[in-house]
């Protein structure tokens, strides 16, 4: 389990803008967003296309600089990335010519671990995830869903204390997709990341979240901040009660006043 109870995230007053490349005219991506996160939470930012989720991700990983306002890490300014801050893509960007264990292995032998201290590590976390006895298949073998657990295990082996992730099961049929929601609630709980997930997907985020921030249309501000009231661990069954169903509405009802008529 991580000690993660220092380890957090501060978004204050965060302007984001870009230059669009026909005429120069700067396109403002993000206004005012302000923030905490932090002790394990697990937070949900859902929101209509193009409003700037995947972009106010890229800004807490340090892939993306900070404009105007303040995004602190542990007390410390964001302005690289780090693998305290681990990032789960929506496709699994695993490299090709290595093996399962090879691509979990990646980040500890980058990092200087010998391969005799790293070897029983990685195979824990291929355990974790479900995919112990794959190690030495390459990724054009597996399946999608596969193909996403061997990325998370990837991040979690680095054991970052926060865990971003953009749209991670947006490519995965329905019913792998339920099964990853509910490996990815489980890691959650065993080792107390504190994970902030960009989700389309109105149910996942709710199923998953301790927090869902619903965004308006570009620029993206903050609009709604529901505090999830169902307790952890929770389960499938939990999708079909009255109150979840409720709170499902509410966000999808602030996210439909958004679109454009």
């Amino acid at each position: 389990m991580i000690d993660n109870q220092q380890q957090e995230l501060i978004i204050d007053h965060l302007y984001m803008s870009f230059t669009r490349p026909d005429d120069g005219v700067p396109l403002k991506v993000l206004d005012n967003i302000s923030f905490k996160a932090g002790g394990g939470e697990f937070i949900s930012i859902v929101g209509p296309s193009g409003c700037g989720k995947t972009t106010l991700l890229n800004i807490i990983a340090g892939f993306e600089p900070v404009q105007e306002g303040r995004v602190l890490y542990n007390g410390q300014p964001v302005v690289k990335p780090s693998p305290e801050r681990a990032m789960v893509f929506q496709s699994a960007v695993l490299f090709p010519w290595l093996t399962v264990h090879e691509n979990v292995a990646y980040g500890l032998k980058r990092a200087g671990m010998k391969t005799s201290d790293y070897k029983s590590i990685v195979k824990d976390y291929l355990k974790m995830v479900r995919m112990q006895g794959f190690d030495d298949y390459y990724p054009e073998q597996l399946s999608g869903g596969m193909q996403q657990r061997v990325a998370l295990a990837r991040a979690l082996v680095l054991q970052p204390a926060m865990l971003l992730m953009d749209e991670p099961f947006a490519a995965l049929d329905a019913q792998t997709r339920l099964t990853m929601q509910e490996l990815l609630l489980d890691l959650q709980q065993e080792l107390s990341t504190t994970v902030i997930l960009v989700t389309h997907d109105v149910e996942e985020a709710l199923y998953l979240a301790d927090r869902v921030y619903v965004m308006s249309k570009r620029p993206g501000r903050f609009i709604h901040d529901l505090t999830v009231p169902f307790k952890k661990p929770r389960t499938f069954s939990l999708r079909g009660a009255a109150a979840f169903a409720e709170l499902k509405t509410e966000i999808l009802q602030c996210i439909f006043d958004q679109v454009d008529d």
